[in-house]
């Protein structure tokens, strides 16, 4: 089934609460994306619910929402939510987990540390978290993760893999596209089915399309709403699997906008309902 496509007006007239990916809709490594500034301006001036939904795994709401500032996006405060925050609260839950690997660069761990983090340099630790992909030495780093984690289930010990960020790409520009922490996350999994079958560690992801974030989601349009649920909720993003499949799976119509990563393909069909949008739109002008 291809998908209706659907106006960035319509959206805003259609929804009570609207939720926003932010790479690839509202913002690349370059700044703003077209229109994005007006789009956020209009739900400010017509008073719209909305809430920026990022599978950033390293960088908090608030910073977020300053970054996104900084970018000429007038977005209100409080109006977003990030997976590293999420991995923050789970963190401060499960002291258990609080000693841990890093497989990430210098901005996972500076903001892993703000978490209350031990950051293990040798191989005692319970849980293994994915950050972000600079600065990694590959594949050198994520094959001494796999032999070390092999090791120590083989020996008796438990480790669970922690994710923040399920996305395995991301638009860099209009024209490029990079790996994220998903991709280095398939690896890590797929290699320790092999090594280690039935006994592979088990991941706990927070991002889209996991329920984490989207039950942050829902409490935020609850709080919003007077505790009342809204008659309509819709997500907007430009990832199938990650912010179309997590919408639809958590009562949501789904809006794929083809200004990030999906910009490589014209109309995305499929027979799996999770996986098709709602509506497809070709940019937030209005």
């Amino acid at each position: 089934m291809i998908s209706p496509e659907i106006s960035a007006a319509e959206i805003i007239k259609n929804y009570d609460v609207i939720f926003l990916d932010a790479y690839g809709v509202l913002v690349d490594t370059e700044g703003a994306l077209e229109h994005a500034c007006e789009f956020i301006q209009t739900l400010n001036s017509e008073g719209k619910r909305y809430c920026v939904l990022s599978n950033s795994s390293y960088i908090s709401a608030h910073q977020s929402w300053m970054f996104y500032r900084q970018k000429g996006l007038d977005i209100q405060e409080g109006c977003v939510i990030t997976a590293a925050g999420i991995l923050s609260d789970y963190l401060t839950n499960h002291a258990e987990h609080q000693r841990i690997k890093l497989l990430g660069g210098s901005l996972s761990k500076g903001y892993l540390r703000t978490c209350g983090a031990k950051i293990c340099e040798g191989s005692d630790y319970a849980a293994v978290v994915i950050g972000d992909q600079e600065g990694l030495q590959f594949p050198c780093d994520i094959n001494a993760l796999i032999t070390e984690i092999t090791h120590k289930i083989l020996d008796g010990e438990d480790v669970v893999i922690l994710l923040a960020n399920p996305d395995r790409v991301y638009p860099i520009s209009a024209a490029s596209y990079g790996i994220t922490s998903g991709s280095l996350a398939s690896i890590l999994q797929e290699a320790l089915s092999v090594t280690l079958a039935h006994k592979a560690p088990p991941l706990i992801a927070f991002g889209k399309p996991y329920s984490p974030i989207f039950q942050k989601a829902h409490d935020f349009a609850l709080n919003h709403h007077h505790g009342h649920k809204p008659h309509k909720m819709v997500m907007i993003g430009d990832q199938i699997a990650t912010d179309i499949k997590g919408g639809n799976e958590h009562g949501m119509s789904t809006v794929l906008m083809k200004t990030g990563v999906s910009c490589v393909f014209d109309a995305p069909s499929s027979s799996d309902p999770s996986l098709t949008p709602t509506y497809i739109c070709d940019s937030l002008l209005l």
